[in-house]
């Protein structure tokens, strides 16, 4: 009877661990074991489409792994998709200049990664963007490289600035740097962010 018990135990650890082992091989995330999806128009790598009967869009983003790195649903209206280089796109959505429901992100579908989602965008050229936020009891404009703000970082307060969301938008001069107009004492006010040649 004992010797019944041990072989039932030891064919229950037996399948319990072959059972781990067959798991674990699919945790091993090694991206060349994964057929590569080579698109040579990287914006293909984005999909902005509309789903049954919705009236709304969704726009998801793979990597050349078919991983999806970027996924938003239920947009009002389509976003734009722009190529920054090689590898890197930049997904984004304004409304004219006006920086209220504004959002970006930059994704890497050739080397994989992601940025944050950027929101209140003023504008960008290339890796980098200008986007307000308000901290500190003011109302700031940051100008950074998308992904490492250590490559370059800037930023501005507006002291004056009235309170609510009076950061209304931003516009590029001819110059390519970046005129942002604010609210200041119920009266519109500009200043020059200076934005990377």
């Amino acid at each position: 009877m004992k010797n019944r018990t041990l072989r039932a135990l030891l064919c229950v650890l037996l399948v319990a661990a072959t059972l781990v082992s067959l798991c674990g091989c699919d945790d091993k995330k090694d991206n060349d074991a994964y057929p590569v999806i080579d698109h040579e128009d990287i914006t293909d790598y984005c999909y902005i489409g509309q789903e049954g009967n919705k009236k709304t869009y969704t726009c998801a983003v793979s990597d050349k792994y078919g991983n999806t790195q970027f996924l938003r649903t239920d947009l009002k209206v389509p976003p734009t998709v722009e190529t920054i280089n090689d590898n890197v796109l930049c997904i984004y959505q304004r409304f004219g200049a006006l920086t209220e429901g504004s959002w970006a992100v930059y994704c890497d579908v050739k080397n994989g990664g992601v940025s944050k989602v950027f929101g209140n965008v003023l504008g960008f050229k290339g890796m980098t963007i200008a986007y307000t936020d308000y901290l500190t009891n003011a109302h700031h404009i940051f100008v950074r490289d998308a992904v490492d703000e250590s490559v370059y970082f800037k930023h501005y307060t507006l002291e004056d600035a009235d309170e609510g969301k009076p950061v209304l938008g931003g516009k590029f001069n001819k110059d390519g740097d970046l005129e942002v107009t604010y609210l200041s004492g119920a009266k519109e006010k500009t200043i020059v962010v200076e934005m990377p040649k």
